[in-house]
Formats: C-alpha cells, structure tokens, sequence
C-alpha cells in the first residue's frame, strides 16, 4: 500500500505545482493587460424578452446481438421582463417522449457515431423549433459547430448519409437564426481547448510559459479571470476550411468566434462559441446577457434556460432497464438480446 500512498503524494505535488505556475502566469497577464488585451471587463444586462435553450439526453445498452439508444431532446424558452423571469415554455412538452433506435450487426464505432448523429440532429431540429417561439437569443448545450469527433468516415456510406443530413439541418439553423436577428450561442460546459493557452505562450516571455504547454485554457483561466470577466473574442478555428466539420458547412465557417466567459467566483470560465456577422459588438452582448442569467450560485455558473433544458432532456438508466425489461418479456431470453456476459457473471 506504501508505493501507492507514494504515488498520490508524488500526483498531487505535481499538481499543486503545476498550479502555482499557472497563478504564475495568470498574474504577470493581468499586470500586463493593457498591452495583451485579453481580458475584457463585461456589464451585465438584464435580459427583456425571450431566451430559448435546447439540449439532448443519451443513454445505451449493449447486448448480445444489438444496441439500444433512447434519446431525447427538450428545449424551453425563458420569458423575461427587465430582468426578472416570468414564465417558462416547454417544448415539445415538460416532459417530452424518448426515441428509441436499435443497431444490429455494426461495429462498436459505428453505432456509437451512429447513436451521436442522431442525438445531434435531434437537438438541431428542436432548436429550429425553438426559432419559431422568436427568442433574441438561442442557446445549445455544447458548440453551435458539430463535434468533429463523430465525422464518419467516407467509406461508411449509411452513417455518412446520416451525418449529411444532420450537416443539412445545422445549415437551416444557422441560415434561420441570422434571418431572424437570433444570436445563436453554443455553451461549451467543459471546454477542452488550449486556444488561449497557445496565444499567450506566443506573446507572452516574463515569466515560465513552460506551464501553457501542459494546460488547458480553462484551468489557467480560472485563476486569470473574475467574475463577469470574459477574454478577447477569437475565431473559432484559424482555418475553417480545412476544419474537420466547418469544412462542409463552408457558407458560414468565417461567422463562427468564441470566448471564455467566468460567470461566477469558483466556477471554471464558459466557453461561448456564437455566430455573427458582427464579433465583437455581438460577444460584448452574449456576454452580458449570459452574465446576467447565469449568476445563481457561486461555484456553479450555467446559465438558467440550459439547465431547465437539461433537467427535461435527461434518459435515466431507468428508463432504459425499464424498456429492455418490456422487450424481455415480449420476445422471451433470446441470444441477441441476453445481456453481456460481463453483466451476467454468478460470481
């Protein structure tokens, strides 16, 4: 047991140090940032009007000879009036149905791809929706670009045929949202870049960068920004054209910018990823609207219409043991739907 209370020790040195040089960096930026400029005040709005958010839930099941997803989206729209909510919209309902699909005789890869383009384009066709409730601002769990990660590949010809599809919709949100005048903003819960973190390795050479080379922006953004901060705007890719997923959405692959936004003191800062003609004016805006909605707790910063979304667009793993147990007791315990062995071990 030693070596392994040795190895927490060493980890969490390592981490407390990393940390310290983080602070390190985040202060000489803060000291230096009339020349950097990348960090920017924001004035909190009240909001007056509609805000509509959406979002999905996933959940799967793995069997013998099959896979099941159930997948669900919900969106609602928050009516605000000088600040101060009055009433909420659900659609398609407070508490919307699930869809169940089912994949036979495909890869692990395939179908879990499969199972994420059809939660996209889910989520997608509900935010159109919601653009017929005539919001001001329209927000996605996660980035208003598709994940790059679930792109098939050419030769997969039904799930390349599905992602087309799913391209085509994203095509018809952007192209509707810019006609209605709706800032459509994706908020990127647990961002994963290191955007910032390579922009100031580039600019920066007082104190020891080594650090940004190891760390992902929002942990150095954490202790860089306070609250109702946000940093300077930034395209969302340098390259959209050679982009995984922008690639193919080439009409508006230029209108995409971001920044990070820290809402509250001990959460980590958003990322807002948003579509616009007009960047800079358009973030300083999403930026006080966000602000604004999303200051409930102090260490838990997402704004309220996306967690309404979520709470009505949740699968619970007892919805799915539920719909497998009706399916066992229609069909009986056939092979393809006995469960993996790994579930079914008497020891």
């Amino acid at each position: 047991m030693e070596h392994v209370i040795d190895a927490i020790k060493n980890i969490s040195n390592k981490i407390s140090e990393t940390q310290k040089k983080r602070i390190v960096v985040s202060n000489y930026v803060r000291s230096n940032n009339t020349s950097l400029g990348i960090i920017q005040e924001t004035h909190p709005k009240q909001p007056d009007g509609l805000i509509a958010a959406v979002d999905g839930g996933i959940v799967s099941k793995s069997l013998h000879g099959m896979d099941i997803v159930l997948l669900r989206s919900g969106g609602v729209c928050f009516i605000y009036e000088k600040g101060k909510m009055k009433g909420v919209k659900h659609k398609p309902s407070k508490f919307p149905d699930y869809m169940p699909y089912v994949f036979d005789n495909v890869s692990d890869f395939d179908w879990r791809a499969r199972a994420n383009i059809l939660r996209q384009t889910m989520e997608i066709e509900r935010a159109i929706e919601m653009i017929e409730e005539n919001p001001f601002m329209l927000l996605l769990d996660g980035s208003v670009v598709p994940h790059q990660a679930y792109r098939p590949h050419e030769d997969q010809k039904e799930c390349m045929v599905m992602y087309k599809n799913m391209i085509g919709r994203y095509s018809d949100l952007y192209k509707k949202s810019m006609k209605k005048g709706i800032k459509l903003v994706g908020v990127v819960e647990d961002s994963r870049s290191r955007i910032i973190c390579d922009m100031l390795s580039q600019v920066i050479s007082g104190p020891d960068c080594s650090v940004l080379d190891v760390t992902r922006d929002t942990s150095l953004l954490f202790s860089m920004l306070e609250k109702g901060e946000k940093t300077v705007t930034f395209n969302y890719s340098k390259e959209p054209g050679n982009h995984p997923t922008l690639a193919d959405l080439p009409e508006h692959a230029g209108k995409i910018h971001s920044f990070y936004l820290k809402t509250v003191p001990y959460d980590r800062p958003l990322r807002l990823d948003f579509l616009s003609d007009n960047p800079l004016a358009d973030g300083d805006e999403i930026a006080s609207i966000i602000s604004s909605i999303s200051n409930h707790h102090v260490s838990y910063g997402i704004p309220a219409p996306i967690i309404e979304a979520d709470n009505i667009s949740k699968v619970s793993e007892k919805e799915m043991s539920d719909f497998y147990s009706q399916i066992l007791t229609m069909t009986g315990e056939l092979p393809d739907i006995m469960r993996m062995r790994r579930e079914q071990r008497p020891f």
